[in-house]
């Protein structure tokens, strides 16, 4: 029977190992309940592997303090692990209602009583002693696993008060983590000296991971993709920002070759004091959809009230003539909406090609003006 639970021990650590693995993934910054359930997975690790230390050493060492001391360290695990729950599920119902940590005051006192008591029990041989170099169960065991019991039965209770808040997959999943090991200790009474204990915690994590933690994360990873994209969008217009912009700039690039386009809206100034803000804005998010229509869209930047910057990498002379050739018709089709320079430079400084572009643009805009008439830009 020792060989059966040390193995499938290894196979539970591996199981736990995976969905660690799973749960530490992006986003960095994860929910609260995401990195208590870490850790307890981690803890559910560490004490999964005590556990099967305890079965395999059992009766082949003779080292009677290290057999205590190992079988102690798996106990305590196993009351922290309920400990840890306990904290996790007002963590996951505090997402859903209001619920504060004192609804878990009676398993924090039960778990800090069993704790002391097994701790003294070890030292006076009550809660376990080890004969002839084989762990034997003490008298004092019934009580732990009575108190440990109504730990779980508490928090049983304590989710099926708040099941109306719950998903009935969540509460399925935040109960299985009590009903399971509540049959592990069910076996354990049929098994005096074996127990799966901590099998059944591995498949309660299993089940949380499934049903709870990596939906959790999906909706993290997606929050954290809509941020990002946020934190580098333009609002009005919905192409890349200064922000983006610049860390383009900044990052390392292989490529040598860039073709840019600068690009400046006409009398943008004159539209907003003339029509209003509103129009102004019509006529950015006119020309940036011009810009979508000429260019891919990933390689446009809003840099900063009416000026955008287009850069492309590694294209030829004659692919860059074709875009610019287009372009040049959907600006004289759009009452010459904006002026515009372009450079294609094998130069490895994309910023002195940015500068000439734009020295090209305020050329063209100078004659822009000198066209309507006009000495300055209104």
């Amino acid at each position: 029977m020792n060989n059966i639970i040390v193995t499938a021990d290894i196979v539970c650590v591996l199981f736990l190992l995976i969905i660690l693995f799973g749960s530490v993934r992006s986003p960095q910054k994860k929910e609260l309940s995401t990195k208590l359930f870490i850790f307890n997975s981690f803890s559910a690790i560490i004490g999964t592997i005590f556990d099967a230390l305890s079965y395999y050493l059992d009766g082949v060492i003779a080292n009677d303090v290290l057999l205590t001391i190992i079988n102690l360290i798996t106990y305590l695990i196993c009351i922290d692990l309920l400990l840890v729950y306990a904290f996790y599920i007002v963590l996951v119902l505090s997402e859903k209602t209001e619920i504060s940590y004192r609804g878990i005051i009676p398993v924090i006192l039960l778990s800090g009583v069993n704790m002391i008591l097994f701790l003294v029990g070890t030292i006076l041989g009550r809660s376990f002693t080890i004969v002839n170099h084989k762990y034997v169960i003490g008298p004092w065991d019934s009580l732990h696993v009575f108190l440990s019991s109504l730990c779980l039965g508490y928090l049983l209770l304590l989710i099926l008060f708040y099941r109306n808040t719950l998903e009935k997959i969540e509460l399925l999943s935040l109960a299985s983590y009590m009903v399971i090991p509540i049959t592990g200790v069910l076996i354990r009474q049929f098994f005096r000296q074996q127990d799966f204990i901590y099998l059944s915690v591995s498949l309660a994590c299993a089940f949380n991971y499934v049903m709870i933690q990596s939906r959790t994360i999906l909706k993290a990873e997606i929050r954290a993709q809509i941020l990002n994209e946020a934190f580098h969008t333009d609002s009005l217009t919905s192409l890349k920002n200064r922000r983006s912009y610049d860390e383009m700039l900044n990052k390392e690039r292989k490529k040598e070759s860039f073709s840019v386009i600068f690009a400046d809206l006409n009398q943008l100034k004159y539209t907003n004091d003339n029509f209003g803000h509103e129009a102004g804005d019509q006529l950015l998010i006119r020309f940036a959809n011009l810009l979508r229509e000429s260019f891919p869209t990933e390689n446009i930047y809003r840099i900063s009230g009416d000026e955008f910057v287009v850069i492309l990498e590694e294209i030829t002379d004659i692919q860059m003539d074709e875009l610019i050739g287009r372009f040049r018709k959907q600006i004289l089709k759009n009452d010459q909406i904006a002026s515009f320079g372009f450079v294609n430079s094998k130069s490895d400084n994309i910023l002195k090609v940015i500068r000439e572009a734009e020295n090209l643009m305020n050329k063209d805009k100078t004659l822009f003006y000198q066209s309507i008439g006009k000495i300055r830009r209104t």
